[in-house]
């Protein structure tokens, strides 16, 4: 029996089939293989595979048998045959006995050993009256946008999922969303499908949606193509309720129109972000322009940015993906609220998509300490530097005894009646003694108590002092950089320690598998 196959729909078809039976499975052992069906009078060949979570089917219109056949082989050893043959061409199969021969022109590229068609995984069977729908032609791309904003996490699978339902196309991790209204009305509910790594990988056009409830009251979808078929399973759960973090209209008083030359200098820009120093950029908007700068201190001006409305300037930071995510979305408008923190959605190109900024700076608040120093005070109430240092740390300062009797008509200058006691909300003008102030005290090393007869000119000064503490905060930090250093060398003989266990794992699955395969069973 000999089958000729093109090139080119042989390799897309394994490139596919391939994500699914080259995983290595030692419980399923079916899985594996790929189930070659041909019929002589339909000129037709398919090749299956699948396995517990998952199957897909590709018919090869252009393919060519003198005979009907339903055999299975090795996926791996199919895929390292043809591997190097390139993609112009016919190859010819031909099945003698148990063996399968695969030839490029004349040339033999390998010989593959068959397998019972009962060995191959079963391909799921359609019901003959499921729901249906039609899928728009650019369904792909809005999926493959929409895997963009899903969540990594495999422990929240729902969002680890795709929202098809009759709104359209949604997708969330909890930080950022992306939805495009679609005319899905014929679903009968709400579906989460998985955007994997298979589905990815096929190139050909998406035709139509199907779906059905199987006896184990599980529900299953079927997507048909040009030439192929894939059925997965629903992910069981309930999308969550993303409606309600879409800002509302009225609250985005600021919107920000990008033309082409600025989105593609953005795009750059952000490209080259350095994230081990900042994922995060500042951005300013300004009545004209936009302003972007990271965290190395880049920035770019956009001054073909079209602003309209809000309270400007106004400055906020964002995530450097986010921006970019919205750009390669195809949007062109950014809107946002400049009075208070809401959430962004970038519109203009196919549906929306909505993020959220950090919590933007407050406007800085008059310093309390500062405005007591410019405050003009009466000569017999004249604080000097050190007590207003000692009144405004909430530490308490060593004593020191009074060797001098004051002037009866003195106040006491460290007096909590006479210093404000209103702790500073920034420390943006704060003089260099009350900063030292502020520094939590900690044991001086080598301080001595001074005696009753010492005078106070002899003690150390705030600035020496602080040096001191200095030094011994330098010794703490020198310490814990030790143990963390002994912290990473132990986990690193722990990782390698792993890598030989799944080494040795490995290596004792194969030579299970070879007695196996050598004793028959």
């Amino acid at each position: 029996m000999k089958i000729i196959i093109p090139k080119t729909e042989l390799s897309e078809a394994l490139c596919s089939l391939s994500r699914i039976a080259c995983v290595a499975n030692p419980i399923l052992p079916a899985t594996r293989l790929v189930r070659i069906q041909a019929d002589a009078k339909k000129q037709s060949v398919v090749l299956s595979a699948g396995d517990l979570d998952q199957a897909l089917q590709f018919t090869l219109p252009n393919a060519k048998t003198d005979a009907d056949l339903d055999v299975a082989v090795s996926c791996a050893e199919l895929k390292n045959a043809i591997n190097g043959c390139g993609r112009t061409g016919e190859l010819t199969f031909i099945v003698q006995a148990d063996e399968l021969t695969v030839f490029n022109n004349e040339l033999q590229l390998g010989i593959l050993t068959l397998a019972p068609q009962s060995d191959a995984y079963p391909f799921p069977e359609i019901p003959k009256n499921p729901s249906q729908i039609i899928l728009p032609t650019n369904f792909t791309s809005f999926l493959a946008n929409a895997q963009a904003c899903t969540c990594n996490d495999p422990s929240r699978k729902i969002l680890h999922g795709i929202s098809i339902s009759p709104d359209g196309v949604t997708a969330t991790n909890g930080q950022h969303l992306f939805h495009v209204p679609l005319p899905l009305s014929g679903l009968p509910s709400e579906l989460i499908l998985e955007f994997n790594r298979v589905l990815l990988s096929i190139r050909q056009r998406w035709l139509s949606l199907a779906t059905w409830k199987a006896s184990e009251q599980s529900t299953f979808i079927a997507i048909r193509g040009e030439n192929f078929l894939y059925i997965t399973k629903n992910v069981d759960g309930k999308f969550p309720n993303w409606r309600q973090v879409v800002p509302d209209d009225a609250r985005l008083d600021c919107a920000i129109a990008l033309p082409e030359t600025d989105r593609n200098v953005l795009k750059n820009f952000l490209g080259l972000v350095e994230k081990k120093i900042s994922e995060h950029v500042e951005l300013t908007v300004e009545t004209s322009r936009l302003k972007v700068v990271d965290a190395t201190g880049r920035t770019v001006y956009l001054n073909n940015a079209e602003v309209k409305g809000g309270l400007l300037p106004c400055t906020t930071n964002v995530k450097a993906d986010f921006l970019l995510k919205a750009i390669k979305f195809g949007h062109d408008t950014l809107r946002m609220c400049t009075c208070d923190d809401c959430a962004m959605i970038a519109t203009g190109g196919a549906g929306f998509y909505v993020f959220m900024g950090c919590v933007r700076k407050k406007a800085a608040e008059p310093d309390v300490a500062v405005e007591a120093e410019a405050i003009p005070q009466p000569e017999e109430q004249d604080v000097t530097a050190t007590a207003v240092a000692a009144a405004s740390s909430t530490i308490p300062q060593p004593a020191k005894e009074e060797t001098t009797p004051k002037a009866p008509q003195a106040q006491p200058a460290a007096s909590p009646a006479n210093v404000p006691q209103t702790t500073p909300k920034t420390r943006k003008e704060t003089s260099t003694m009350q900063n030292i102030a502020m520094i939590p005290r900690l044991p001086a090393p080598g301080a001595t108590t001074p005696s009753t007869s010492q005078d106070d000119s002899t003690d150390l000064s705030p600035l020496e002092e602080a040096n001191q503490y200095i030094e011994a905060l330098r010794d703490e930090v020198k310490g814990l950089g030790e143990r963390l250093n002994l912290a990473g060398r132990k986990l690193k003989e722990a990782l390698l320690s792993q890598r030989q266990m799944e080494r040795r794992y490995a290596s004792t699955s194969r030579k299970l598998e070879r007695i196996r395969q050598a004793s028959g069973f």
